[in-house]
C-alpha cells in the first residue's frame, strides 16, 4: 500500500502551517498588566496612585488600578494618575491612522466633576487632540481642533461596577476636513468618522486613568484592563472575560449599558471662563504664559480655569505641561511556530522513509 499523497498532503499542510505561525502580529502594543507590575507602560503619572491587583478583570489574571487623592498633583497643579503609551511614529504620521482600545470599571460611580479617563495629546507641545471624560454616570467624547466639539454623550453610561470598552480609530491629518475619528463604546459605534484636525504638527501619545478638575476632597477608584494598540479594528474592539457586569467573573466588554447620545452635537462654546469641562484647554496655559514645557510651570489663568477663553469665547486647547523625560515602552505579540515546525519534520521523516521503502 502506497501512501505517498498522504505524506505529500501532510507535508503541504505543515508547510502552510509554519507560513502562517510566522507572519508577523498585527498588535502594535498590550497593556494587560499581565506582567504583574506596571513595566509595559513608557510613562506613569503619580505612579503613588496605581497598583495591579488581581481583582476585578476584564481578562487573564491582573488588572490596573487607579486611585486618586487630592494629594495627586502634576507639577502643573493638575490632580492626575495616568499610564501613558505612545504608539511607533509610522503609526502618528499626518496621513497615517491607528486604533487603540482599553476596557475600565468604576466601582463607585465619580462625582459629577469632570474626569477624563483617555485623552491624545501631543509630544513636546502637550496640546490635547480629543479626550474621554465622565460626569457622574454621564459619558462624553469630544475633539479639540479646529474647535472644541461633543461628538458623542450618553447619560447614566457609566455604570458602577460594570466593565465598559472603549475603541477608537484615528486617522490624523492637519487637515480638519481629512482628519477623522471613530469610537465605540461597548462594542456599539457612536461616533462615526468624525471630521477635525487630529495632528497638531506632533506626534501624539495615549494617556488614561483619571485627570480631574477641579480637584476634589474625595478619593476615587477605577480599574483598567486589555488596553490594545493595532493596525486594524478587531485588534482592540473586543475584550474576553466572564459575565457581563460581574467584576468578581471578569466582566464581559459588552457589560454596560449602550445608550446613544446626541453624536455631532454644536461646539461648547468657553462656559464660565471657558474652563476645561465646557470648553477650555485641558491643562495650564502655553509655556508663552506659564512657562515651557520643561519647566512645568502653571500658565495663565486669564479668562477661566486653565487658560481657557473668556466667557463665550470659542475654547482652543493651548500648548501645556511638561512631561519632560517620558519613556516609551512598546510590545509586539507572536505567533509560535513549534507545533508547525514538529509537524513539518514529521512529514519530512514520513517522505524519507516512503522513499527508501519505494
Amino acid at each position: 500500500m502506497r501512501l505517498r499523497p498522504f505524506y505529500r498532503l501532510l507535508s503541504l499542510i505543515a508547510f502552510n502551517a509554519t507560513l502562517a505561525g510566522s507572519a508577523p502580529a498585527e498588535l502594535l502594543f498590550h497593556g494587560d498588566f499581565e506582567t504583574g507590575d506596571l513595566s509595559q507602560w513608557g510613562y506613569l503619572l503619580n505612579e503613588e496612585g496605581l497598583s495591579v491587583v488581581a481583582s476585578p478583570v476584564v481578562d487573564g489574571t491582573h488588572a490596573g488600578k487607579v486611585e486618586i487623592t487630592k494629594d495627586n498633583l502634576w507639577s502643573n497643579g493638575l490632580n492626575r494618575v495616568e499610564v501613558q503609551y505612545k504608539p511607533p511614529a509610522a503609526s502618528l504620521a499626518d496621513g497615517a491612522e491607528v486604533f487603540y482600545g482599553y476596557s475600565f470599571n468604576v466601582p463607585v460611580a465619580l462625582s459629577a466633576d469632570n474626569h477624563q479617563i483617555l485623552y491624545w495629546e501631543t509630544s513636546e507641545t502637550y496640546q490635547q487632540v480629543m479626550h474621554v471624560a465622565i460626569e457622574g454616570e454621564k459619558i462624553y467624547f469630544a475633539t479639540q481642533k479646529p474647535t472644541f466639539t461633543r461628538r458623542w454623550e450618553a447619560e447614566a453610561a457609566a455604570t458602577p461596577g460594570k466593565w465598559h470598552r472603549l475603541a477608537m480609530r484615528v486617522k490624523w491629518s492637519a487637515d480638519a476636513a481629512k482628519g477623522e475619528v471613530d469610537l465605540w463604546f461597548d462594542g456599539e459605534k457612536v461616533v462615526d468618522a468624525a471630521k477635525a484636525q487630529t495632528y497638531l504638527g506632533n506626534p501624539a501619545f495615549v494617556q488614561h486613568g483619571i485627570l480631574r478638575q477641579p480637584t476634589i476632597d474625595e478619593a476615587e477608584t477605577m480599574f483598567m484592563d486589555d488596553a490594545r494598540c493595532g493596525t486594524k479594528l478587531a485588534d482592540v474592539l473586543d475584550a474576553t472575560g466572564g459575565a457581563d457586569g460581574d467584576p468578581s467573573a471578569g466582566g464581559g466588554a459588552s457589560g454596560g449599558a449602550n445608550t446613544s447620545g446626541s453624536a455631532g452635537a454644536a461646539p461648547v462654546g468657553g462656559t464660565g471662563g471657558g474652563d476645561q469641562a465646557n470648553g477650555g484647554a485641558i491643562t495650564a496655559g502655553s509655556g508663552a504664559t506659564g512657562g515651557g514645557p520643561t519647566s512645568g510651570g502653571e500658565g495663565s489663568t486669564t479668562g477661566g480655569a486653565n487658560g481657557g477663553a473668556p466667557a463665550g469665547a470659542a475654547a482652543v486647547p493651548n500648548a501645556s505641561r511638561s512631561d519632560s523625560g517620558c519613556r516609551f515602552g512598546r510590545s509586539r505579540e507572536s505567533s509560535p511556530g513549534a507545533l508547525a515546525a514538529f509537524a513539518a519534520l514529521l512529514g519530512y521523516g514520513l517522505r524519507r522513509r516512503s522513499h527508501r521503502r519505494g
